[in-house]
């Protein structure tokens, strides 16, 4: 099950012990505000763990996307790719001082709403519609464009993915 097992209780957890509950699933379409700030859904809002309480990080995502951690999520991607980097390697370095530089933690405010800065929003291309979709343990903004991308490459590689992790044995 992909470094997942059942403990007593019936809940996935990962080898680290560590339960991974969170459910961001779906697609939501926001406006962005002129001072950059954008709706969180509260199925997301609800699917936070207990130790995030109404707070995220936010960094530069894949394929020009904005990714939206829970805490214990940012902390265990942190953890995994910090020890890739070289301090002592240049290229390295700028790599990890440009990430950081653009990641932020962030307070979900009173109206549900989350402050992308203006990098951020560059990075992503977007201007005035966020697309918000679920990761199942994190979620991502992009614009609508990309959102369209990805969705079409999904309907179209979707089923032989699937087929493929049948027959390497990953799923049964």
């Amino acid at each position: 099950m992909n470094g997942e097992k059942i403990n007593i209780n019936g809940e996935k957890i990962n080898l680290n012990g560590d339960k991974r509950i969170y459910n961001f699933t779906g697609v939501y379409f926001h406006n962005i505000d002129e001072k950059g700030r954008v709706a969180v859904p509260l199925s997301f809002r609800l699917a936070l763990p207990q130790e995030s309480k109404d707070r995220l990080f936010i960094s530069p995502g894949l394929s020009k996307t904005i990714f939206c951690y829970p805490t214990p999520e940012w902390e265990r991607f942190r953890d995994r790719i910090l020890p890739f980097f070289s301090y002592y390697e240049e290229s390295e370095r700028k790599i990890l001082w440009w990430f950081s530089l653009n990641t932020f933690e962030t307070s979900i405010d009173n109206q549900g709403r989350i402050l992308l800065s203006e990098d951020l929003r560059r990075w992503a291309n977007l201007s005035k519609v966020a697309v918000i979709f679920g990761a199942v343990y994190y979620f991502v903004i992009c614009n609508e464009e990309k959102y369209k991308e990805i969705k079409m490459y999904g309907e179209s590689n979707y089923e032989n993915f699937i087929k493929k992790l049948y027959e390497d044995g990953k799923i049964r």
